[in-house]
């Protein structure tokens, strides 16, 4: 199915364009069992820190999946099960909030941790308003957002 969802081209009304929801059924989950390592997707463009906060979470004992834009981001959940998600506010093919509403489609209550360096009370409303989710200003430290997603898995 698709779905429109974020800034960009194709055979879109300009200022769209269309995403394939390609997530299957089981494909997330609220949580693990217990004892089960999590599944984190974390969408960031900046590619220095994408792989810190790789390392960082597979050493706290996460499995990590990584996307550099929304786009990414949709293909990667559509190949592995997403327990929860931290995602770039400001991606290069549109905005993290769309993501998460695109990704919700598939998986209504998918709890998500949405980060910006250019913080602002619109934008923390609006994650706000999006359930399961939170807003964090960056820098972030990667034991602050586990303490997070502990928290929105609870």
């Amino acid at each position: 199915r698709w779905y429109t969802a974020v800034q960009g081209p194709p055979e879109a009304a300009p200022g769209t364009c269309l995403i394939e929801v390609v997530a299957a059924a089981g494909r997330f989950s609220a949580g693990s069992r217990r004892g089960a390592p999590l599944n984190l997707l974390i969408a960031e463009d900046d590619r220095a820190l994408r792989q810190m906060l790789c390392w960082e979470f597979e050493e706290m004992g996460y499995r990590v999946i990584t996307a550099a834009s929304c786009g990414d981001a949709i293909s990667a959940v559509g190949d592995h099960k997403v327990d929860i998600a931290l995602i770039d506010y400001n991606l290069p093919d549109g905005v993290g909030t769309d993501l998460l509403r695109t990704l919700r489609l598939a998986a209504p209550y998918l709890p998500a941790v949405v980060c910006s360096g250019r913080a602002s009370r619109g934008i923390a409303a609006e994650v706000g308003g999006l359930g399961t989710a939170r807003f964090v200003a960056k820098p972030v430290a990667a034991t602050r957002l586990h303490a997070i997603f502990r928290n929105l898995l609870d």
